[in-house]
């Protein structure tokens, strides 16, 4: 005759106390907080290129990729500036940085027959990419001997490797050397950002999913490992 199989102790039906950490930790990583949802709080250079890009690169170009609040959200002190900007292009904080020209007729007619480029992607899209760019806003130079230069025209040389003659004017005259290297890599920062946003956020959320993953693991290898084993009955 088989004996009963014995009553299995309560202690084994107790989780030990890394398994109740665990699943506290899973329980937390459940409910993500506000901070996930909120865009990157970037500082520094990002954000002083979105002051450089304010003040001075949107007088000829836009970023029509990019929303004012967008500006707004990245540099909050800027608010105030982003918001004239958008009142004075006839936009509320929701709509994309236009172009300050009314068409691309009027922008060639100011600029000497060279449209300003949309700036959301050209450090993505431009030859030479932001290394170019952050080069060519600082190697405004005296023309040499020998090269003469219509009016509209600047001397250039990283710039005219690009484009037969080069319309635009230094940027930064006025400034002492180390002033204008400094602004070219904040708003070289800045373009580099505008053209993958939400890059930052993209990042958190992955590394968010692969904690949250791993700590499932963790949970569901705990419980197992704390189920109890029956014995199987002795044999009469």
């Amino acid at each position: 005759m088989l004996k009963e199989t014995t009553a299995m102790h309560p202690a084994l039906f107790q989780p030990s106390k890394p398994l109740l950490l665990i699943l506290a930790a899973m329980l937390a990583s459940t409910f993500p907080t506000a901070t996930l949802a909120a865009p990157p709080q970037l500082v520094g250079a990002t954000q002083k290129g979105a002051g450089v890009f304010v003040q001075t690169c949107s007088a000829c170009h836009g970023m029509e990729a990019l929303h004012y609040s967008d500006l707004a959200r990245l540099a909050p002190s800027l608010a105030p500036q982003v918001e004239a900007m958008a009142k004075a292009r006839h936009q509320n904080m929701d709509g994309s940085i236009t172009s300050p020209y009314p068409d691309g007729a009027a922008a060639r007619a100011a600029n000497w027959g060279d449209a300003p480029p949309d700036l959301s992607n050209i450090a993505a899209t431009i030859k030479g990419g932001w290394y170019y760019i952050q080069a060519m806003l600082t190697d405004y130079r005296p023309a040499p001997r020998g090269v003469s230069m219509v009016p509209g025209n600047f001397y250039n040389p990283i710039a005219m490797t690009h484009h037969r003659h080069f319309h635009m004017k230094a940027p930064f005259a006025g400034l002492s050397p180390a002033e204008a290297n400094q602004k070219a890599a904040d708003v070289t920062a800045f373009l580099r950002w505008s053209a993958n946003p939400h890059r930052t956020t993209a990042h958190v959320v992955a590394w968010w999913g692969l904690g949250w993953c791993a700590l499932m693991a963790a949970l569901i290898g705990g419980m197992l490992a704390c189920l109890p084993r029956r014995k199987p009955p002795a044999k009469t």
